[in-house]
């Protein structure tokens, strides 16, 4: 398969209607914007499980191609901490009592049910907190 596709990353812009109508004016004219990305299909088989990130660049998902696999002899990659409902089970900080945060693990099997959770993306005011019971081992 030699078969170039063409993706459109439009997640930043507020009218994307209007950015794919340039977006195609632009790549029609010639000049592809960077928002317009042109990738051979046959690169995505290089990375595992043959996902899609049309933004990644051909150099970096050769990466997965010439070097070795980090997960391998006895090495394994997860994701951390998830609540799977953060609405049932993350509270903002000023939704708990300081005395009832834990520091430590070892706070949270003195009673302190609530850890200091930081849970990526933008910043929320006041952080977050999930709840835990039963020595950090089941959620409320």
């Amino acid at each position: 398969m030699n078969t170039e596709s063409v993706f459109f990353r439009l997640l930043k812009e507020d009218d994307k209607e209007a950015a794919l109508r340039r977006c195609i004016a632009d790549l029609r004219e010639g000049r592809p914007s960077e928002l317009t990305h042109l990738v051979r299909q046959e690169t995505f088989a290089l990375l595992p499980g043959s996902p899609m990130p049309y933004w990644v660049s051909d150099a970096m998902r050769r990466k997965f191609k010439e070097l070795p696999p980090f997960e391998r002899a006895g090495r394994t990659v997860k994701q951390g901490l998830a609540t799977a409902d953060d609405f049932r089970f993350v509270r903002a900080w000023w939704e708990v009592a300081p005395e009832r945060i834990a520091r430590g693990r070892e706070e949270t099997w003195q009673g302190k049910r609530w850890v200091p959770f930081a849970k990526g993306g933008e910043a929320l005011p006041g952080d977050q907190s999930p709840g835990y019971t039963d020595e950090a081992c089941c959620l409320p």
